[in-house]
């Protein structure tokens, strides 16, 4: 009697804040997809399947589902294509160290409970996970057995101990194998009663990593792994979709903190960075397209250098937006965002200005003025003569022409207009590609689906001729050559022509991409890694707070990738179409970084890096900006 007495109160008390939304049944943090079976929108007026389509509480021990696609995923992508699953789909750990699935359940009252971990193993070998509560890893090395195939789950059945409230419980794989394909968590809390998944917030919460033990917490299976595979029918239940939140990111002034160099981008559970395996391994699961893409085989073959001792080339800057150098690396041209003024600037620091592209607007304390600056590949100051840039005009943003004749610029002309402008997301870098036609990165202007449109010049990679026609041989004969991008920054070709873009993320990922003619790069349905049919996935992503990417240099297939929230510079070795693991170098030693661009001398090998520590972001007053040198070593 006392026992069900508080069982109503529960209930009563939970049905409560179900009703003025203080809880939901589950929300998804790290969706796949925004229109993948693993996003899902409100989750009150639209039951998450495999959990609002069960009572919400329970007496006795039934097991409450928690579907994995509802859940928050790391490295990991929402599937559908294998039989005998629970809900929507499951999730597909991606062949990646750290790949994890975390569960937030809420339990009336702390004591011991039990856990069902649903999965599919189709590979010959075992996937080893920690499994933690709270924080804490409570089994340090759990073997999720082979199953036999992808479509035959087995249900891992395990005792945890939970606190009175909010419980994570999490399975992190420590394999670059991956995790297996996980179905569903099933939980019986402490006195045998249930409860539904609490609220968690919108972008992730870094969770500190305790130091695993193999006593005292760790809680032996109930069953073996081995037991017989409980089958569940799928249910047909269509994925509802949330609407993408246009918010522009918010960027951090630079810290206090000591530099920590270099540093590798790894631990999950701390920063949720993302990063593929390395390593050949079996793949769970075929992949619907577009699929993750294999880990590259043995060690990465890039050998740029890495970076050294830096130095400064020049100060008394405000926001140096881009770099372009002359083809004999006598001297680079500068632009500043917020001035509209290009330098001349030789490699021993002596700056002159050359000139003030006309026409030009910028607003005050916003991303949009002056940005990137290219030279003709061809430019010799006589015959050809010719520069370019993207900037903000009245109208909108564009790609102008001018003459610059080693001394003066002269002679503007607005070869590419219709780029819609706003305060934020303005893309800007332009650059030359080994086919000779102009790429111009161009951002969403705060209008999301624009990204989409095939119609619009905004959320694409372009590319141009000279006069600003559409290059030949692009999709469609338009000047749009990829589509899907919220804010791209970076752009670069390895040894075998291939182009790589960085992307400002919103809130979740900035991310990394091999750009392909044609390709649909996502945004906004997709942040990061999807499951979308149709629109590629990212080579690399990284939590904003680690990123908040701009510009690219590819030195001897090394990308370099300046980061401004993250105030680092990123080294990544490439290995044909995949990415090695991402190094930082610089962490909190110069703060923001915008520019990289790599100094044209092939006996010293060094990037010029610019800092943007002036804008409104970074804080800093008028010139306090660099130009640095960096030094690349051999690896």
């Amino acid at each position: 009697m006392v026992r069900d007495k508080r069982l109503s109160m529960v209930i009563g008390l939970v049905a409560a804040l179900l009703a003025t939304g203080a809880i939901a049944l589950a929300t998804v943090v790290d969706r796949p997809s925004a229109s993948s079976m693993a996003r899902l929108a409100d989750a009150q007026s639209s039951p998450v399947p495999g959990t609002a389509d069960r009572p919400w509480a329970v007496s006795g021990n039934k097991a409450l589902r928690f579907e994995a696609e509802a859940a928050t995923v790391r490295k990991g992508v929402a599937e559908s294509n294998h039989r005998g699953f629970s809900g929507a789909g499951f999730v597909n750990g991606r062949n990646a160290t750290g790949s994890y699935v975390e569960w937030t359940v809420e339990s009336p009252t702390a004591g011991r409970a039990k856990i069902g971990i649903r999965y599919a193993n189709g590979s010959r070998t075992s996937r080893i996970a920690k499994i933690s509560v709270n924080g804490t890893v409570v089994v340090k090395k759990y073997r999720f057995r082979p199953t036999g195939g992808w479509s035959r789950w087995r249900t891992a059945k395990l005792r945890i101990t939970m606190t009175a409230g909010t419980n994570t419980i999490r399975v992190t794989t420590t394999s670059r194998r991956g995790n297996p394909n996980l179905d569903y968590l099933d939980v019986v809390l402490p006195n045998g009663t249930t409860t539904t998944a609490s609220p968690v917030p919108s972008s992730p919460t870094p969770t500190p990593t305790p130091t695993p033990s193999d006593t005292g917490s760790v809680i032996p299976p109930e069953e073996p792994s081995s037991l017989a595979p409980t089958e569940t029918p799928p249910v047909e239940t269509p994925p509802v979709e949330t609407p993408p939140v246009e918010t522009p990111p918010v960027e951090t002034p630079p810290s206090e903190t000591p530099p920590v160099e270099p540093s590798v981008s790894e631990s999950p559970s701390e920063t949720p960075s993302e990063s593929p395996s390395e390593s050949p391994v079996e793949s769970p699961s075929a992949s619907p397209s577009p699929s993750p893409s294999p880990s590259p085989s043995g060690s990465p073959s890039g050998g740029g250098g890495v970076p050294g001792t830096v130095t400064t080339v020049s100060d008394g800057w405000t926001v140096p937006w881009d770099v372009s150098w002359a083809p004999d690396g006598s001297w680079a041209l500068v632009t500043e965002r917020d001035t509209l003024k290009v330098f001349k600037v030789t490699p021993d620091g002596t700056k002159t200005e050359v000139g003030t592209v006309p026409e030009g607007v910028s607003s005050d304390g916003g991303e949009d003025g002056l940005m990137g600056v290219a030279l003709s590949p061809t430019w010799n100051g006589t015959t050809d003569t010719d520069v370019f840039f993207m900037h903000t005009a009245e109208e909108g943003n564009r790609v102008a022409k001018m003459s610059f004749d080693g001394t003066t610029l002269s002679n503007y002309q607005a070869i590419l207009t219709g780029i819609a402008k706003n305060t934020f997301h303005d893309g800007g870098r332009i650059r030359f590609g080994p086919d000779g036609f102009l790429y111009v990165g161009t951002g969403d202007a705060g209008n999301a689906p624009l990204a989409q449109d095939p119609a619009s010049l905004n959320g694409k990679i372009l590319r141009i001729t000279k006069e600003g026609q559409p290059a030949p041989g692009n999709p469609g004969g338009t000047a749009v050559y990829s589509l899907g991008h919220r804010n791209p920054q970076g752009l670069g070709w390895d040894s075998a022509g291939r182009l790589w873009e960085s992307e400002l993320g919103e809130n979740t990922w900035d991310e990394l991409n091999l750009i392909e003619a044609g390709k649909n790069y996502g945004w906004p349905t997709c942040e990061g890694v999807c499951a979308t049919q149709g629109m590629e996935n990212p080579k690399r992503t990284w939590a904003t707070s680690e990123a908040s990417p701009s510009g690219i240099a590819i030195v001897d297939d090394v990308i370099y990738m300046a980061a401004m929230r993250g105030q680092r510079l990123w080294r990544i070795p490439l290995n044909g179409t995949e990415t090695g693991e991402p190094v930082a170098y610089l962490q909190g030693t110069n703060g923001r970084l915008r520019a990289v661009s790599a100094v044209p001398n092939p006996t010293a090998k060094a990037l010029w890096v610019t800092t943007t520590n002036a804008d409104t972001s970074g804080g800093q007053p008028p010139g306090s900006d660099k130009i640095l040198l960096i030094p690349l070593s051999n690896p």
